[in-house]
């Protein structure tokens, strides 16, 4: 005999609950319950936005309000659960004016790297690049980002979640050198250091569909380019430094490379992405390690 196995009920569910339940309690066709059979709805509401949860907490606040508005408990439980509202619609309100802040900053510089070449950005202006990124990502960037930068290793792959939020289905290759995976002592095989770093460190999600190309000369190990670009098709940017350092440790620049700069550098690139792949660099063999994420 097969038992059947219920399933968790959605956040909807518990809204649609609560609020069936409170507006039967404003009509009194039903009476208030138990502090302690909230409390479900109460955890399931402080893991989702308030705009889906609003029910949930109106009808735990008044379900409390009713239930002690006439006994000596009164005072004890309703003013912590006033302060505690206060509270926390005080600490959303900050929120909201740092994050709206931000979000101008942000505006403010992506408006300017279309006007002007470059930009700088400064140590503590991580949430500013994080931003122009972002938007560069969800409305530029197209079916390919190709990342070229030497010094890319696994705290890089964040770059990967920015990427998924906006543009899910773009299609990305990385490439990096030998000698900073060998530098950053990474267990062999590499992919599978990559693989562990997305699972434990970056996000649940699938990364989009990612190709790394690890590229090196046979005595030093190190890539046969050296600057840092972002493409995509006819756009592209010069980055200053590595993206987990930008905006953070020290001063960088993010500059826009015109359409033909940005043809240009692909084409240079892509001998290093494309089978058959090439083999020289200033006399020296290149030898390649070549993995998905």
């Amino acid at each position: 005999m097969q038992h059947e196995t219920k399933e968790t009920p959605s956040v909807e569910e518990y809204a649609q609950a609560a609020w069936m339940s409170l507006g039967a309690l404003n009509a009194e066709r039903t009476t208030t319950v138990r502090i302690e059979h909230t409390r479900d709805f109460i955890q399931v509401a402080a893991k989702h936005p308030l705009d889906q949860t609003y029910p949930i907490f109106a009808w735990a606040i008044e379900n409390v309000i009713r239930r002690f508005a006439n006994i000596d408990q009164a005072k004890s439980h309703l003013r912590s659960i006033f302060l505690a509202t206060f509270l926390g619609v005080e600490l959303a309100e900050k929120m909201a004016a740092r994050s709206s802040a931000q979000v101008k900053r942000a505006k403010d510089y992506s408006v300017q790297l279309s006007e002007t070449p470059n930009i700088i950005f400064r140590p503590g202006s991580r949430e500013e690049v994080l931003e122009i990124l972002r938007d560069w990502f969800e409305h530029e960037v197209r079916d390919f980002l190709i990342i070229c930068d030497q010094f890319f290793g696994p705290p890089d792959l964040e770059v990967l979640n920015l990427l998924n939020a906006v543009n899910p289905e773009c299609k990305v290759q990385i490439l990096t050198s030998r000698k900073h995976q060998t530098d950053l002592r990474l267990q062999i095989p590499w992919e599978e250091a990559y693989r562990d770093y997305w699972i434990s460190r970056v996000s649940d999600q699938q990364p989009p569909s990612t190709e790394i190309v690890v590229v090196g000369t046979q005595t030093r190990q190190e890539s046969p380019v050296h600057d840092r670009w972002w493409l995509t098709a006819g756009r592209g940017l010069r980055v200053g430094t590595s993206f987990n350092s930008l905006g953070i440790t020290s001063t960088s620049e993010i500059s826009r490379l015109s359409p033909q700069e940005a043809q240009s550098r692909e084409a240079e690139i892509r001998q290093y992405l494309q089978r058959p792949f090439k083999q020289e660099f200033k006399g020296e063999r290149l030898f390649y390690t070549i993995f998905n994420l």
